[in-house]
Formats: structure tokens, sequence, C-alpha cells
């Protein structure tokens, strides 16, 4: 069973700590909401266990294997002795401590049917102990064996996926992939195969301020996934809808639609060329959708809402993106003078 993922990206390193018994005397208070960056009703109430010296956790868990490696820590699952209820415990040093504050922030204000559930926060001098949600695979494991997808689940995903960044876009801004979606049990259909939860927001950025929120200058995440402003240096949240047409393509072609196995050449690809869209793979309303969340002007990208509206997830009348209108109207203007322009002249 997972929680976290194995970035294929790098290999994953043997637990090297364990977790060692110096102390058992512990004292229990919950995170107040932080002034001034967050309104106060946007947190959860979130139990931060604080144990005096190195916690002693195998007083409160089971610990279990490792079962993945996030962007900033180790991932085991543990069973909590009191309620035999199983959990996946993020460990994460201290020295990381400006991206442990961001992830759990983030995890405490989000409650998402699609978004991972943090439940407690254990911590120690040296160490954070995430208690969060335990997921039992990873999509894109799940991908690899059975790509591409039917148009049918690959529907189903990208819904799932808009909802939960349409939420997060009310106050972080997410570093969105394949691999930070993790695969969950539905408690409506234990059968369910494809029930999505994102996860691993260490890279994510909660916005505290109009700089912040309109315009991020780090560059993060994967290359695959960048927008074509990402690679230029400032970007918004118009990248998470870039990235989401990113992994709606790979779902229904079983390839990226920019792929170099040299980092310039792809950046180069993602910035200047035009993206393929293989003939009669996909219904007419699927292709509309990925052209609106793949042009390389984020103006006239959709919104990750006006995604949710679009005709190939809401069925009907599609959403109206307004800068298509507006483009639309001032090229009508244009031949309209060019034409009368002509009739001057003749």
């Amino acid at each position: 069973m997972f929680h976290g993922r194995n970035d294929r990206h790098s290999l994953v390193n043997p637990l090297d700590d364990d977790i060692s018994q110096e102390g058992s005397s512990s004292y229990y208070k919950c995170i107040q909401p932080r002034r001034g960056t967050l309104m106060k009703n946007t947190e959860r109430i979130v139990r931060h266990i604080t144990i005096k010296d190195t916690p002693d956790l195998e007083q409160v868990f089971i610990l279990g294997n490792e079962i993945g490696e996030g962007s900033f820590g180790k991932v085991i699952v543990v069973t909590e002795k009191s309620t035999n209820t199983k959990w996946a415990m993020k460990m994460i040093s201290k020295s990381l401590l400006v991206y442990l504050q961001r992830e759990i922030q983030i995890l405490k204000m989000v409650n998402h049917p699609h978004i991972v559930y943090l439940d407690k926060v254990y911590e120690s001098s040296k160490k954070i102990y995430l208690i969060l949600e335990l997921c039992h695979g990873e999509l894109w494991v799940l991908f690899k064996e059975r790509k591409p997808f039917s148009e049918t689940i690959s529907k189903r995903i990208t819904n799932d996926l808009a909802s939960a960044v349409a939420y997060l876009h009310k106050n972080v801004h997410r570093d969105i992939k394949l691999e930070n979606i993790l695969l969950a049990r539905n408690p409506k259909d234990p059968k369910d195969e494809y029930y999505i939860k994102l996860s691993d927001f260490g890279l994510s950025v909660i916005k505290t301020g109009t700089g912040i929120e309109s315009m991020l200058h780090d560059c993060c995440g994967t290359i695959l996934y960048m927008a074509p402003e990402m690679l230029s240096g400032s970007y918004s949240h118009q990248c998470d809808v870039w990235a989401i047409g990113v992994i709606m393509y790979l779902l229904l072609f079983g390839v990226y639609p920019f792929f170099s196995t040299h980092e310039k050449e792809l950046a180069r690809k993602i910035l200047k060329d035009e993206v393929n869209y293989p003939a009669s793979k996909v219904s007419a309303d699927a292709l509309n959708l990925m052209k609106q969340l793949l042009k390389k002007d984020p103006a006239y990208r959709i919104t990750s809402s006006e995604m949710l509206e679009s005709k190939w997830l809401a069925g009907g009348k599609a959403g109206i993106n307004m800068m298509d209108m507006m483009k639309e109207w001032k090229d009508e203007i244009r031949v309209r003078y060019s034409n009368l322009f002509l009739l001057l002249v003749i």
C-alpha cells in the first residue's frame, strides 16, 4: 500500500534513519492559525504532538515498511495501535523547515475528496512526522501497465483532477504532474480502480499577496509538465492548467505532447513547437478541450473552473472563454476595416 511515490527520476534510498527512543514524555497542542498570511477560517484544527527529544513513536504506532519518497521526505506505512488504523507517515528533516511549513500549512487548509488528508503532526527536535491518509497505489504505475486509458476513464480522472485544482487555486499554487497523483479507496465504490488523490505539496505556493498571487518566479517541478511561460521564468496559476492538459494528452494518447531526453531540446519544443494531435483518436469535445488547455499564451488558456464547465466534462453547452471571444472580435473588426479600406481605394 502506498501514500508516497517513488520518483521515477531518482533512486529511492533505503530507510537509513532508525527511530530511536530517547524519551517518552510528551505534551499535546493544536496548531493555531497563523495571522496575516491566511484567513482564520481557512484552516482545520490538526493535532500537533510535540515530544521532547526523539519521539517514541512505537508507543503509538506499529512501524512498517518504506513505501515511497516524496519531494522532501521518506514515507513508511504505520498502524495506529489504539484504532488499528493504517496511515502513511512522512518523515522530514527539520533542516528543510521552509518547505515543511509550506506543506503542513497547505495540508491543514484543504479538505477535498481528491486531495490527500493530513490527520496529525508529530515533532521532535530534529524531525517532523506527518500522519497522512494511506493510499494503495500510484496512478503513474497503473498508467504504465494500461496506457493509453480509454476516453471514459481519462475523462473521469481529468474531471477529478480539475476539481481538485480548481479548489486548490482558492488558496495555493500546485506543481501538478502524473507522479503526484495517488490511487485511494473510493468510499462509495470499493471496486473503483481510478479514485485519485493529489499528494506531495512540497513545491506548492500559498497565495499570500498580490505579487505572489499574480506571478511566481521560482522554477520548480518536472520540465515535461512545464508551461511555456514557466520556462521563461515567470508564471501564474495558469501553469497548472497547462499541466492538466499534458496529463490529459498523456492519458488519452499514451505519450507526452512534447518529449526529448535532453532538457534544452525539450524546453525548446515546449516554447516553439505546435502540439501534434493524432487524428481520429479521441472525440471532438476531448480534442477541443485539450487545445484550450495547451495554448502557449496563458491569457488564452481556460481556467480550471472553466474546464469543469467544458462540453467534454460537463456535457451540453461548453463554457465560454472570454479571451477567445475578444480575440475573435478583434480579428473580425480587423477584417472589416481591411475590407472597408479596399472599397475606398477602389
